[in-house]
């Protein structure tokens, strides 16, 4: 028996495991076969005469026209990408191979679902890019805007936040939001953060669909508007990731197994850039007092060193040293001690204008940097204003102690202009006061 080839192309065709696509010079499919029910969602009949960019996802449009006219020109293409919005919402990765015929006016395409491929692709690429940018960033706020840019290339993304979860208050609040889409008032940010607060004991990522008609958010097992990702690191439950669609696309499985993906990355890449914020704190900050430490001073005085020189303007430095400290933790122990150096940072701080500065160089010892100072006079009245502050009692448990200073003044460019010629001046000159306190009273018992 004799084949007829050509009376049975279309079955042909329809046996083909890509889908192939015939769209005329208007951009209406004219002829599809039976493989777009499996990557659409659509039937055939449903297709025909349908503008093929409307199945395109918003995204990729413009792309998308461009490559038409390419193949209209009589350019054959192969390789070119886009995304593709099935009939239930998802978006589809589609490849083709596609060639224009001017004796029938028609662009004739082959089109193969890469979803799954890129999909593989995408979590590689994504754990690489969310890797780089912790490296990168900063700070947290820097590295969440880069993850967003990376989550947006590959889902759409209308609205992109992160809510951090205070262990010690068990309160969810906002440290990232970006939204092009949502108007981000009051009302929207307390329903999102009770969702948060819900999802914290979720292994799983939440899926909600929003109601358009009653503006509300609703569970779905399947497809959904917006994403609320868990976001567990070594430590416990950290905050949650909360990501919606643009234009009421939803979110299908493989962009939740995605975000599942992300999830985990930014979860360890917070924790890693907090950690590495809390070593820097702990390496620039005294623990006890919050103040800056000597490590930070000696940089905090050379950048105000270098704005005196360009200004022609004028800096002190107060060393400021408690007297008879040591008595202090002999009679009353180390407890009351501390709280006597808390005190005393508090005072120092209050004391002075906003742009002066407090650091704790250890133990009894702290530096005052006072900045754009007229005279040597007004660096003395400012001693001696934090020495009245000082002297206000400390109460304590079992009494109340009133904690002296000797405080040594040095001043730029006066005394010194260099950072460790100007602190050994202050210091000289702390000990100066020191021995004519000591040789003007007897000393002082707690």
């Amino acid at each position: 028996m004799k084949l007829s080839v050509q009376a049975l192309l279309p079955d042909f065709l329809n046996l083909m495991l890509d889908t192939v696509f015939v769209v005329d010079i208007e951009g209406r499919i004219v002829f599809v076969s039976a493989a777009c029910e499996r990557m659409l969602g659509y039937s055939q009949q449903e297709l025909i005469g349908h503008p093929m960019i409307e199945l395109v996802a918003p995204e990729d449009r413009d792309r998308t026209r461009e490559e038409a006219r390419k193949v209209m020109a009589g350019i054959p293409r192969v390789g070119f990408e886009n995304r593709y919005i099935r009939k239930d919402g998802r978006y589809v990765r589609v490849m083709w191979s596609a060639c224009w015929t001017e004796q029938h006016q028609c662009r004739i395409g082959v089109a193969r679902d890469v979803t799954e491929r890129r999909r593989l692709e995408d979590r590689q690429a994504a754990t690489y890019a969310v890797s780089e940018a912790a490296h990168r960033a900063q700070d947290v706020n820097t590295l969440l805007a880069e993850v967003q840019e990376i989550v947006a290339q590959r889902v759409p993304v209308a609205t992109f936040a992160v809510a951090d979860f205070d262990q010690e208050t068990q309160v969810q609040h906002w440290i990232f939001r970006q939204d092009s889409a949502h108007p981000w008032n009051a009302s929207l940010s307390t329903r999102l953060l009770a969702i948060c607060a819900d999802s914290k004991n979720r292994q799983e990522p939440l899926l909600l669909k929003h109601d358009l008609s009653s503006n509300e958010l609703h569970s779905t097992e399947h497809a959904g508007t917006w994403v609320f990702v868990p976001l567990q690191s070594q430590s416990g439950y950290m905050g949650t990731l909360v990501i919606s669609s643009s234009s009421g696309v939803v979110y299908s499985e493989t962009d939740l197994e995605l975000l599942r993906f992300v999830g985990a990355q930014v979860a360890t890449a917070v924790e890693r850039q907090r950690m590495h914020a809390e070593l820097l704190r702990m390496a620039q900050y005294d623990d006890l007092t919050g103040l800056p430490n000597r490590r930070t001073l000696h940089a905090h005085l050379r950048a105000a060193l270098a704005r005196c020189e360009r200004r022609q303007a004028s800096l002190a430095v107060l060393f400021v040293d408690l007297d008879d400290f040591k008595l202090v933790n002999d009679s009353y122990g180390h407890v009351v001690g501390d709280q006597l150096l808390r005190e005393v940072a508090v005072r120092l701080k209050d004391s002075l204008r906003k742009g002066d500065t407090v650091f704790r160089l250890g133990g009894d010892e702290f530096l005052v940097l006072l900045e754009d100072i007229r005279s040597k006079d007004d660096a003395r009245k400012v001693a001696n204003k934090l020495q009245v502050s000082l002297l206000e009692p400390v109460d304590f448990e079992n009494g109340s102690l009133s904690p002296d200073a000797s405080i040594g003044l040095a001043c730029y460019p006066d005394d010194a202009t260099q950072v460790d010629a100007l602190l050994a001046f202050a210091d000289q000159d702390m000990y100066v006061v020191k021995r004519q306190r000591q040789r003007g009273l007897a000393q002082r018992s707690f």
